[in-house]
């Protein structure tokens, strides 16, 4: 049966690293540095030849026999299982595992830690402590990606919401972006006021300089040239602000002329957080499928 981080065993080891009582093959354990600690602890337990725990992972050996070359030449890949369980890549492990772990961490007289778990009928870990450190990361700039985007889509959907004109409202006023019913007698400061054009209300809006004008939008849109820079409205008639120009049909030739190289930019933006976003969110699911193949490789 599996085991996960709740063992003993585990829990052991977690707390010696915490307290530094550990060997230094035992604090960064590579499948390299656990094959030597293993010929380590076999010297220094005296070269037992009968260990249960030795011949579950390393088979069992020869009367004339010991452990010395069955350890120095064993495949190294067979302790990848336990390093990637030590360094917290996999959640879980198996029992032989485990059990060689337990006899790194014994001291010669030492009492051995209990190799199975107190409780065997807990319950398994909730699916958010199965993650690691890199598919949160990911997971969070996918999350930042997600409330940015929303945040962008609210922003745009609101400087175009314009509110109905209550029966005190008889004069309008320019947002920036389009008009707002207000009551002739309010006096805004630096704001021009002007008598309500239900039309206008209804249908004057300026395009964001962040959305792409194209010849698709030719006898839709209206265009105006203010400080050098083209501004573009849904409706005919005069400057909302530039009450001195008179806002011209958008033409095939003012498209190709000036939103080109606009256009480019814009294409580059929005692909960029499409190209981010789902290479995040594919990051995250090949981390997390990688780690049920590494669990199941280790059952």
């Amino acid at each position: 049966m599996p085991e996960n981080h709740d063992h003993p065993v585990l829990k052991e080891y977690k707390i010696r690293k915490d307290n530094n009582e550990l060997s230094p093959n035992l604090y960064h354990p590579t499948p390299a540095s656990l094959r030597d600690e293993c010929l380590i602890v076999y010297e220094e337990r005296g070269k037992p030849n009968h260990d249960p725990v030795l011949r579950a992972f390393f088979g069992a050996i020869n009367a004339d026999e010991n452990y010395d070359n069955r350890i120095s030449n064993f495949d190294i890949d067979r302790f990848k299982p336990l390093s990637y369980f030590l360094r917290g890549t996999s959640q879980s492990t198996n029992r032989m595992n485990v059990d060689l772990l337990n006899w790194l961490m014994r001291n010669n007289d030492s009492d051995p830690i209990p190799s199975s778990p107190p409780d065997s009928t807990s319950l398994p870990k909730p699916w958010y402590k199965a993650l690691n450190a890199n598919v949160w990361v990911a997971l969070a700039l996918i999350i930042m990606l997600l409330i940015g985007k929303l945040g962008f889509y609210i922003w745009e959907e609101s400087i175009f919401s314009t509110e109905q004109p209550t029966k005190t409202e008889k004069c309008m006023y320019w947002t920036g972006y389009h008009y707002e019913p207000i009551s002739c007698e309010v006096i805004k400061p630096g704001v021009n006021i002007v008598p309500l054009d239900r039309g206008k209300l209804k249908r004057m809006r300026k395009i964001p300089f962040f959305v792409k004008v194209t010849k698709r939008d030719v006898g839709k849109l209206w265009r105006a040239k203010v400080d050098g820079k083209l501004e573009y409205f849904t409706d005919s008639g005069m400057h909302p602000v530039e009450t001195a120009k008179r806002l011209l049909p958008l033409s095939s030739y003012m498209v190709g002329k000036y939103e080109v190289e606009k256009n480019l930019i814009t294409d580059i933006l929005y692909w960029t957080y499409y190209v981010a976003f789902f290479s995040l969110l594919i990051f995250m699911v090949f981390q997390i499928l990688w780690k049920k193949k590494i669990a199941k490789s280790e059952c």
